[in-house]
């Protein structure tokens, strides 16, 4: 019994007694709205409802198309309600993202069992979650940018109302990453070389675990991003580096691998004491857990790393 004001093209049904099927079968919203009409039966016809500005009127029913039956039934033109937010708004150009549709409340919902979101002029199914939201896969697209996207009613075709913002970025990819390993402890801060890096919404993930933007991952530039490696939940172990864009509702997918190994310790070193100012001392060093590999280094206070030959 009510459509948005502005707005053309929604279904409805009209009940009543007396309907006949002829040509000129029609519905007239106010006085002058005259709109034909589908016959279903001698109580029930469809009719498309005309744009008009926000306001009730009144719905009659004419078999001729020119006598028309009195009406005691109303029609309201409402306001386009603006409240719903979409999450994330920003996804990559690839496509995929499923984008959550909230804030829209029982007459705002869908009144014929469907809904799309409109990405630009490309219309996409959502589907109704439990909490009342809708979501949708953003489709893909050529060029990167911003389009509008608006939600429609399926059968209808009418706007809920209002439209938001989603931006294409391009789709970021890691290609490589150093160190190779680091601590099961976590700690470890990894250079992650790759494309499409943006500082909005970034995040690292190694395995399952999500490393949050911030102190935890930190943009440099658009192909170098700074990720703190989390503790390692399963242990010693691969696992692959991925980065979103934004804020973790799509990561990369390429895979590259991370090793989380048992951190070196140290319990001696012989001799312990050398000459200042003399470099090539040969020291052993003794402790656990040391791996044959082309990363193993001695440090020395804080700044004075050397290579160290595996024994």
């Amino acid at each position: 019994s009510q459509a948005l004001s502005g707005v053309a093209g929604v279904v409805v049904t009209v009940l009543g007694e007396n309907f006949e099927a002829t040509g000129g079968l029609s519905c007239r919203f106010g006085l002058n709205e005259t709109m034909a009409a589908r016959y279903l039966s001698s109580t029930k016809l469809a009719c498309v409802v005309p744009s008009r500005a926000v306001g009730t009127v009144a719905v009659s029913v004419s078999n001729d198309g020119v006598d028309f039956g009195t009406s005691l039934v109303r029609f309201a033109y409402t306001v386009a309600q603006t409240t719903w937010v979409i999450s994330p708004s920003v996804g990559p150009a690839k496509g995929g993202t499923l984008v959550t549709v909230t804030g829209l409340d029982q007459s705002e919902g869908s009144l014929d069992g469907e809904m799309f979101c409109v990405f630009g002029t490309e219309r996409m199914a959502a589907t109704l979650g439990t909490s009342g939201e809708y979501v949708c896969q953003a489709p893909g697209r050529q060029a990167t940018g911003t389009v509008s996207m608006t939600l429609t009613h399926g059968t209808s075709r009418m706007d809920v109302g209002g439209s938001r913002e989603f931006e294409y970025v391009t789709t970021a990819s890691v290609s490589e990453v150093w160190p190779l390993r680091g601590s099961v402890a976590g700690g470890s801060v990894v250079s992650v070389t790759g494309s499409g890096f943006r500082e909005a919404g970034l995040r690292c993930r190694f395995g399952t675990e999500e490393v949050l933007g911030g102190a935890g991952a930190q943009f440099v530039s658009s192909t170098v991003v700074a990720c703190v490696a989390p503790g390692s939940m399963s242990g010693v172990g691969t696992v692959a580096v991925e980065v979103s864009v934004n804020d973790g509702s799509d990561f990369t997918s390429d895979r590259v691998e991370f090793l989380y190994e048992t951190s070196a310790t140290v319990t001696s070193v012989w001799p312990s004491v050398g000459v200042s100012g003399t470099s090539d001392q040969v020291v052993t060093v003794v402790g656990e857990h040391f791996a044959r590999s082309s990363d193993l280094i001695c440090r020395f206070g804080l700044n004075g790393t050397v290579r160290a030959m595996f024994l």
